[in-house]
């Protein structure tokens, strides 16, 4: 049994004579249409290919060990459906005192209860930082979420050493030596169904 394709306004049919269904274009408002991106323009709320933006996002530090903590701006509300998050971060783990640390930086993906979302979590470890000095590293992720109803999410930072001796920053655009070339974060979705 094989599928014989159809065009717009015919019957779509099975080798074996069974109807499936009518191929309809999407402007007649019949039938079962997909719709998508075309031609640059947006698909409206709920089609496959929403796009959901976070805001203007700010240069967060923390020196609190082991405690997540938001970053500024970093947050975006997804209705129920299948989407895809992409998460771009660029990070700077500061070793202030100079002696020797095994150090981590973690940005992570979690729903506005503070609830990780398994799948998220991205790493830099850095072992024996033995002088005082500065690691700047960029992580990407993308991860898969399935709201069930309207659902907001938010990127956190953690630092992987004690208070006070090491600081993570999640950077921005025009810190320090960096412009905005260099340091961009990305924190979208996109509907995949």
């Amino acid at each position: 049994m094989s599928l014989m394709p159809g065009i717009a306004g015919q019957k779509t049919e099975l080798t074996d004579g069974a109807k499936i269904d009518t191929i309809n274009e999407y402007t007649t408002g019949s039938g079962v249409a997909l719709q998508g991106r075309t031609n640059g323009i947006a698909p409206t709320t709920g089609f496959v290919g929403e796009m959901v933006t976070s805001g203007a996002m700010s240069v967060t530090g923390t020196t609190l060990a082991k405690v997540w903590v938001d970053v500024t701006g970093a947050s975006i509300t997804l209705t129920a459906g299948n989407w895809l998050v992409f998460i771009g971060a660029t990070m700077q783990a500061l070793n202030q005192v100079g002696t020797l640390i095994d150090y981590f930086a973690r940005v992570a993906l979690f729903d506005s209860a503070n609830n990780l979302i398994p799948g998220s979590v991205m790493l830099q470890d850095f072992i024996m930082l033995s002088t005082v000095n500065t690691h700047t590293f960029s992580m990407s992720e993308v991860v898969p979420v399935r709201p069930t109803t309207s659902t907001t999410y938010k990127l956190r930072i953690e630092c992987g050493y004690a208070a006070a001796t090491a600081i993570t920053r999640f950077l921005v655009g025009g810190v320090g030596d960096f412009d905005a070339n260099d340091c961009t974060p990305y924190f979208y979705a996109v509907r995949i169904s």
